[in-house]
């Protein structure tokens, strides 16, 4: 398509937007990990001023690694209606992770 390669929409697996969900991501993993002089996985990676580099192919893994830290940090915590999504994952997946059973979908 005439998008193809285009990050303007949003950036890696799970399509990380926003300037919260990029400075987190910076905080922990990026330059701003490394200028609190902690041990940073991608230390010369500023995803605030520059979120399209989880898409470049400097860094391949970027793409998953920003999906799974938005997984870890934003959908795995995920409380609604006084349940936990990881309790209700697990009792639909203890119940035989049925097809037909929508508990999980519905909880969402």
């Amino acid at each position: 398509t005439d998008v193809e390669g285009c990050c303007f929409w949003g950036r890696g697996a799970i399509q990380t937007t926003g300037i919260c969900n990029f400075g987190r991501l910076n905080y922990f993993v990026g330059k701003g990990a490394a200028d609190r002089g902690k041990n940073a996985l991608y230390p010369a990676v500023d995803f605030c001023k520059d979120p399209s580099a989880i898409c470049r192919g400097e860094y391949p893994e970027l793409k998953w690694l920003a999906g799974f830290f938005y997984w870890i940090n934003d959908v795995q915590q995920y409380e609604a209606r006084g349940s936990r999504y990881l309790d209700v994952l697990h009792k639909w997946v203890d119940d035989g992770a049925s097809p037909t059973d929508y508990s999980l979908v519905d909880f969402a």
